[in-house]
């Protein structure tokens, strides 16, 4: 029998914002409040202190004299960096205000649960329908009672630990609001019964189809090589380009996860891989195209015209070849379902690292034969067939969990 796929969403009920909750008809259901002066006194100092910080950095931004590839770099990793600091700086100042003005509450209204987070005049209202709430429970924690629950297929918490009293009490309210008593407690499980609309059993996309747009997109090097003397520098370049494609569609691919996770993951995303990719260019572009060469810098924006014009016709295909498989692959056979966030950062990078380093390491003989034709076909050829073998094992480990 096919086993339950687990979705991993920030909020898996509905969610709404508003100025106001209006409670009119509702059964409230009491939620415990937090007593966290101390903590938002700690937060705060670290706020203060973190964007004290963050506003330096800031500052240096603006005086870096970008002129050369170099030092453009060099701006370039800095804003990243900033850009995951600041996303520390905004954590602390969210915990600051979450400690201090931070309430909830939960109420019955018609045929829907809903738990109302407010912070300050901004409420947040999670709707839950109790046709699909499954196996509730009075969970132990500390001697207290804590309100969990599945809603279709995903483990759900209702508020803080409160007296346990009070949590089976609201446990048996609910209950009696869906038509059919649960009994108290019950241990949580995953609903046997797979969600109706988590799994696309007719597979749409076709995982072939994406395969040969891949192919094909590695073959316009080749004409690259053949027709308009490519050298290695050139290769080097276009598959670290590849790579910020990759990123871009990463990004993408956390949006169709969760649109509300990328919002907050998306810029640390976002921050460490353009990073990253920061000090990959540099390494590419001093080992390969700078080389050992005599003379000064060129400016920045000639070097990187020279770079990146010639290469146009293949980062297009880049470009269609992984938007194929985004639509055709991501969205259409559904290979979403069951992928954490966590797993999507990191799969750009279980990427790139085995295949940078074997093209890196197999670029250094091209460069001591002289680059013969030959030797650099064959370079494109490795990439050709790792990037396809990569592709044919995620497609199926894609499918073996849709199908599990």
């Amino acid at each position: 029998m096919a086993q339950a796929v687990e979705s991993r969403k920030v909020f898996p009920g509905r969610v709404r914002f508003r100025l106001k909750d209006d409670a009119g008809g509702s059964v409230l259901l009491a939620l415990p409040g937090q007593k966290s002066v101390p903590l938002a006194i700690m937060f705060g100092v670290m706020f203060v202190i973190f964007a004290s910080v963050d506003f330096i950095n800031i500052r240096r931004l603006f005086e870096y004299q970008s002129d050369t590839v170099f030092h453009l770099s060099g701006a370039f990793f800095d804003g990243f960096f900033v850009l995951v600091w600041t996303m520390g700086v905004l954590f602390l100042l969210g915990a600051t205000l979450l400690m201090l003005f931070y309430r909830e509450k939960a109420r019955i209204s018609g045929d829907r649960l809903i738990h109302v987070m407010r912070l300050g005049p901004l409420h947040v209202l999670i709707e839950y329908e109790l046709a699909r709430i499954r196996h509730m429970s009075v969970e132990n924690e500390q001697g207290l009672g804590r309100i969990d629950f599945d809603y279709d297929g995903t483990p759900v918490s209702l508020g803080n630990a409160m007296d346990r009293a009070v949590a089976e009490q609201h446990v048996k309210t609910i209950a009696e609001a869906t038509g059919a008593l649960v009994p108290i407690p019950m241990p949580r499980a995953i609903d046997p019964v797979r969600p109706p609309n988590l799994v696309n059993q007719t597979a749409a996309g076709n995982p072939f189809l994406s395969a040969i747009f891949l192919v094909a997109a590695n073959l316009v090097p080749v004409v690259g090589v053949l027709l308009f003397d490519w050298n290695v520098a050139d290769l080097m370049v276009l598959f670290w380009a590849e790579n910020v494609v990759i990123g871009v569609y990463a990004l993408l691919k956390m949006a169709a996860i969760s649109r509300l996770g990328v919002i907050v993951e998306g810029p640390l995303f976002l921050g460490h891989y353009g990073a990253f990719m920061t000090i990959h260019f540099m390494l590419v572009y001093y080992m390969f195209v700078r080389g050992n060469g005599a003379g000064p810098e060129p400016l920045a924006s000639t070097a990187l015209a020279a770079l990146f014009v010639p290469l146009w016709p293949a980062l297009l295909a880049m470009v269609v070849s992984h938007g194929v498989s985004f639509f055709y692959n991501f969205l259409g056979r559904r290979e979403y379902v069951g992928r954490t966030m966590g797993q999507q950062m990191a799969e750009p990078y279980q990427r790139m690292v085995l295949m940078h380093f074997t093209i890196i390491i197999g670029a250094w003989p091209v460069l001591l034969m002289g680059q013969p034709l030959p030797a650099l076909l064959v370079l494109v050829l490795l990439k050709i067939v790792m990037d396809l073998r990569a592709h044919l094992k995620e497609r199926r480990a894609a499918a073996q969990k849709i199908t599990a």
